[in-house]
């Protein structure tokens, strides 16, 4: 944002923010997995955040009636707006390999990773 001369983004979480130019959804530490995938596997200790890209998409989803009235009006407003979602899945490895699982067992999370990341894009 800076590069391209324009403001960073409040964060969506923000209490008496203007969200007119956009919010920003990011979570620390979030990951593509909800925390209920780690913990089935042993393994909550090693996730370190408050949310992953659904809790951030239901942000949004949250979000939406406060910035447009209508579907009509969404749809109109998104048509020509920038989204940027990016960097989901090093923390879902992370997580892990900081419980310190083989990495033959860590290549078993790609496909549930990947799957995570194109329901959260769709």
């Amino acid at each position: 944002a800076q590069e391209l001369g324009l403001p960073l983004l409040p964060p969506s979480k923000a209490h008496n923010a203007s969200f007119h130019r956009g919010a920003n959804f990011a979570i620390t530490g979030g990951t593509s997995l909800d925390t209920s995938f780690f913990e089935a596997r042993g393994m909550r200790h090693t996730v370190w955040n408050s949310g992953s890209l659904h809790t951030q998409l239901k942000w949004f989803e949250d979000m939406k009636p406060s910035i447009c009235n209508s579907p009509k009006e969404c749809r109109d407003l998104f048509r020509r707006s920038l989204f940027i979602v990016g960097e989901f899945g090093g923390n879902d490895y992370a997580a892990a390999l900081g419980a310190f699982l083989p990495v033959q067992k860590v290549h078993t999370f790609v496909p549930h990773i990947v799957d995570s990341i194109g329901k959260g894009i769709e």
